[in-house]
């Protein structure tokens, strides 16, 4: 808004701004280069010189695998060979990824997995440490004990906590806290996988129908009308910097990030953590 005014009458005398142009140009993404094999991943992850992708096996129960590329070259990703590659139970329907996450300090993934078919199983959200080309399997949380229960759709990482778009009656967005999910698998564990009794009884319950492991993680289901009643179908969140009209008390809310649904952005006054959610 200009001010100005006459100095003499007291009058408005807006100053007229000084033309100026500009020219720049844009250019389209261009493949530079593909691995040999071709896949749909649910999500490609990558830190520096590494791509993280997640792979279904189809056969048998399903299962999912996380891959390693070196991606140092771009024009000609290659695998990086596992000695002892890990199937684990379901197929992949997420994958992110915090390159410096409080939970170690180090960069992490956090795969989701779902049972949709026979023989039906939990939804698991799975961490792990990727400081190295061994990932480290470091927690499990189940978010969903069958398909009716809860099938995850999407995965978010924000600090401490991860907050897991899951459809189900009663569900929505459920989130949980990263260091109880990694205390609550040490527990079980003792950071010793083959070899160890406890690790097939560990398997089982993530694999098992009715089932499930690690819902002490989850601090909070908030509900999320996607107007089909009780049956929320949220299918795909993110966070956002938004400037929203809300009450600056619900702003000012550490911690508490506000959430919206419907046909219309959110705007508000300051920007402020918010998560961005998508329904069918």
């Amino acid at each position: 808004m200009d001010t100005d005014t006459d100095q003499a009458t007291g009058a408005p005398a807006p100053k007229a701004l000084v033309p100026y142009a500009t020219e720049f140009t844009t250019f389209g993404p261009e493949a530079i280069g593909q691995t040999e094999e071709s896949f749909a991943p649910p999500g490609i992850v990558v830190f520096d010189n590494r791509g993280y992708v997640a792979t279904p096996q189809a056969s048998g129960f399903g299962s999912t695998h996380l891959r390693i590329f070196d991606v140092s070259d771009p024009p000609t990703p290659t695998e990086v060979p596992q000695e002892s590659p890990r199937w684990y139970g379901g197929t992949p329907v997420a994958l992110v990824g915090d390159l410096q996450s409080p939970l170690t300090d180090e960069p992490i993934l956090a795969l989701g997995t779902a049972r949709t078919q026979i023989p039906w199983g939990p939804s698991n959200l799975l961490l792990f440490n990727v400081a190295t080309d061994v990932p480290q399997w470091i927690g499990a949380v189940s978010v969903g004990t069958s398909p009716t229960d809860g099938i995850l759709q999407q995965v978010v990482l924000k600090g401490e906590r991860a907050y897991v778009a899951t459809a189900a009656i009663g569900k929505g967005i459920q989130v949980i806290d990263l260091v109880t999910a990694r205390d609550l698998m040490t527990a079980e564990l003792g950071g010793t996988f083959e070899g160890n009794p406890a690790y097939w009884t560990f398997l089982g319950k993530l694999n098992t129908e009715g089932s499930g492991f690690g819902q002490g993680a989850i601090i909070q289901t908030v509900f999320v009308d996607t107007g089909t009643q009780q049956n929320s179908q949220l299918y795909a969140l993110d966070f956002a910097a938004l400037l929203s009209r809300l009450p600056m008390a619900c702003a000012r809310r550490a911690g508490s990030p506000f959430t919206h649904t419907g046909r219309s952005p959110v705007r508000t006054s300051r920007p402020s953590p918010a998560l961005a959610m998508m329904v069918r």
